[in-house]
């Protein structure tokens, strides 16, 4: 540890010196938030996802439109594309069974097109949690598809 904190601030570039290895960070547009970015780390076969990739969690579509789960189904694109072996992702079901990328990957995209489905077969949030926990009820932090829910189609009755 140093014997003075290190402030943090920001990157001079996209480079991060890890060692004698260098690791990336991506900006890969929307997600559950603006301006999400990840970290690639080539030597090591890893990303480090953030919001981008969720690993068996309910994802945050709470003020998602058409366009942010299109643009996040972009970002899960860019982030295949980077040929990972390994995601550390920022949501994590603490009983997830792995780290496998691929995998975390294609759980987010269908995730995502469930969600979709759902979300246009239902014009309730009682429906839509619902229809969502019939497939995805294994998923950690239903919390999270509850306040989309109410967000999108309507709020809890008082």
């Amino acid at each position: 540890l140093p014997d003075m904190p290190v402030v943090p601030a920001p990157l001079s570039g996209t480079s991060i010196p890890i060692g004698d290895r260098v690791a990336t960070a991506l900006a890969v547009g929307t997600t559950d938030t603006d301006l999400s970015s990840v970290v690639h780390v080539p030597a090591l076969g890893l990303v480090v996802s953030g919001d981008v990739v969720y690993n068996q969690t309910h994802m945050w579509m709470r003020g998602s439109t058409p366009e942010s789960r299109a643009s996040w189904k972009l970002a899960l694109d860019a982030v295949a594309g980077l040929g990972a072996d390994k995601i550390v992702a920022g949501h994590r079901h603490p009983q997830a069974a792995d780290d496998d990328a691929q995998r975390q990957i294609e759980e987010s995209r269908q995730y995502i097109a469930d969600f979709e489905a759902a979300l246009a077969r239902s014009s309730a949030p009682l429906e839509l949690i619902d229809r969502m926990m019939a497939i995805h009820g294994d998923r950690a932090n239903p919390y999270t598809l509850w306040v989309a829910a109410y967000d999108l189609l309507g709020n809890k009755p008082a």
